[in-house]
């Protein structure tokens, strides 16, 4: 009702009440997610997050010359839910392999150091399970480099690096899909583009692309034109800024 407010949550609070909406995922709706999305959701902002430690770190927002695209490609996300829980299991056969080698117990294989990933990558005899690997090896330093990247406003760098890990979702994770990978493409040939990936768990949905603001209009009228003539059918194109965090407001009777 009016007159009635929330108290202001600090940092900590806010990671917690995520935690709490990853319980919820993990426990009731049966989908084992990670903490990455309710914690983005609750802190706002752009932001550097260790999943492990839930160490937040707050990075500049993007400057006026360039803007982000949401691209989504209508395509129902059917596959994501069990595909996940598949790349999951998968990655805990990997920690399974990396104890029985020598390398102890592996929590999380973003963690692991460059020679830790390389005896642990000779061990693995699957080629499939070797791309998992590389993907998550390689993604965690990509993370890295796009903080930094962010915080120098070096968008070209980052663009690239966007471009980087799209390639490895799709060839290494195996998350993508046909019509992602036609509307990242037409993104990176458009004018202004500077580089575009997938975004959530994949299989359709949706795309992110980082466009130079002065382009935005034409580039969003050539990746149009490219995906309705690949995929028969318009895709929804919004530019995109920085939110806000999530604000918590009490429920209270009149």
């Amino acid at each position: 009702g009016p007159g009635h407010h929330a108290p202001a949550l600090d940092d900590t609070e806010r990671l917690a009440i995520a935690l709490q909406c990853q319980q919820v995922e993990n426990e009731w709706i049966g989908v084992p997610c990670g903490i990455m999305d309710p914690a983005a959701i609750l802190l706002g902002g752009v932001r550097q997050l260790d999943c492990q430690t839930l160490r937040s770190t707050a990075l500049p927002n993007l400057d006026e010359g360039v803007s982000l695209l949401l691209m989504d490609t209508k395509v129902p996300r059917t596959l994501a839910a069990s595909a996940y829980e598949e790349r999951v299991n998968e990655l805990q056969v990997i920690c399974d392999i990396g104890q029985k080698t020598g390398l102890g117990r592996i929590r999380h294989l973003a963690t692991l150091s460059e020679s830790d990933a390389e005896t642990l990558g000779q061990s693995v005899q699957s080629d499939v399970l070797k791309r998992r690997l590389r993907h998550v090896v390689s993604e965690q330093a990509r993370v890295v480099s796009a903080a930094s990247a962010l915080a120098n406003q070096d968008y070209p760098r980052l663009g690239v690096l966007m471009n980087q890990s799209h390639y490895s979702l799709r060839d290494d994770y195996n998350v993508s899909c046909k019509e992602l990978d036609w509307i990242t493409e037409a993104s990176r040939e458009a004018v202004g583009g500077l580089g575009a990936r997938l975004t959530g768990a994949g299989f359709g949905g949706a795309a992110i692309a980082l466009v130079k603001t002065a382009d935005i209009s034409d580039h969003m009228s050539a990746v149009r034109d490219v995906f309705v003539e690949k995929a028969g059918y318009e895709p929804v194109l919004q530019p995109l800024q920085t939110g806000s965090r999530a604000d918590i407001q009490p429920l209270v009777s009149n």
